[in-house]
Order: C-alpha cells, then sequence, then structure tokens
C-alpha cells in the first residue's frame, strides 16, 4: 500500500511538472489563453524566440488575438522585439491587416516607423496590402510617409504597384 500510494505521488509530480503540452508560441498563435497564462506563471521568458526568432507577441499580432497580446504586454513583452528579418510585431499585424491589434500596440509604444531588414516600414505593408484603415492609423500616429526601403521604394510606391488607390490618395494627402 505504501509503494501504491509512492507512485500515485511520484506520477502527480511528474504531471504538474509537465506544464502546457503546447509551447507558449503555438498557444499564442492558437488562440489558447489558459495556455499562455499557464507558461507564464511556470516562469517562462515572455520574449522567448522560437527557432524562427519569431517571440510569442509576433504570434499573436500575425493571428489578431488581441487579448493575448495584452496578457504578453502586461506582462512585460517588449513591443518593439525584431525577428531575425528585423519585423516587429506590428508589422505582423498591419502585414494581417488587424486593426486592434495594431492599435493595441501603438498604444503601448510600438514604433510605427520601425524598419525591417529590408527597410519596411510598418505602412509599407499597410501600402501594399490595401489596409486604408490601419494606413490611416499609422499616418495618424506619426508614421513616416516618405521612409525610404533598401531599394528607395515609399509606401506610396507599393500603393500604386498593388492598385491600392485610397491609400495612394491618403498618404498623398
Amino acid at each position: 500500500r505504501e509503494m501504491k500510494q509512492l507512485l500515485i505521488t511520484i506520477a502527480a509530480v511528474v504531471l504538474v511538472g509537465c506544464g502546457p503540452s503546447m509551447s507558449i508560441h503555438d498557444a499564442a498563435r492558437d488562440g489558447n489563453i489558459e495556455a499562455v497564462k499557464q507558461h507564464l506563471a511556470a516562469g517562462v521568458n515572455v520574449d522567448v524566440k522560437n527557432k524562427y526568432e519569431w517571440t510569442p507577441l509576433h504570434m499573436v499580432a500575425e493571428a489578431g488575438h488581441k487579448e493575448i497580446a495584452e496578457l504578453l504586454i502586461s506582462n512585460g513583452a517588449d513591443v518593439n522585439v525584431k525577428k531575425d528579418d528585423g519585423g516587429t510585431p506590428l508589422h505582423w499585424a498591419v502585414y494581417m491587416d488587424f486593426y486592434e491589434v495594431a492599435e493595441l500596440l501603438i498604444a503601448k509604444g510600438a514604433d510605427v516607423s520601425a524598419k525591417s531588414n529590408d527597410g519596411w516600414t510598418p505602412l509599407h505593408y499597410a501600402a501594399e496590402s490595401e489596409s486604408y484603415e490601419v494606413a490611416e492609423l499609422l499616418i495618424t500616429k506619426g508614421a513616416d510617409v516618405s521612409a525610404k526601403d533598401y531599394q528607395g521604394g515609399t509606401p506610396l510606391h507599393y500603393a500604386a504597384e498593388s492598385e491600392s488607390y485610397e491609400v495612394a490618395e491618403l498618404l498623398i494627402a
């Protein structure tokens, strides 16, 4: 009987020690806020990078999970952290046209004119992807409308190239 109790105790310790079965990155991308909370409670670094240099905040920005973005930021996530390509969470929120996530990131101090390694700012992405509302938000918050990428391309160039005429008019104004 003592052996059985010992085995049950060992099994309980092992199960508790396992923590969430998915990584914090997968939990963030999938919108699994409970698993993200478990990782944070277990002391996982909120800015930990996966093998692709993505942080959990990059994952939620790309997936559009505002509530998890708020949780990560309130736990100290760096809103201006860069991936290996220089992209910030704001770049991804804008690229995917997640207005509310972009708005949150900006409100928490995201650099609206941050440049990736190829010189693209979030406004370049908004212009290319025809994201009028996000482009307007970025401009209102002080984004550099004449920022140049490594080839000298401005957001206006990319708006014209993608036939995003509303965004082009916004940039010209």
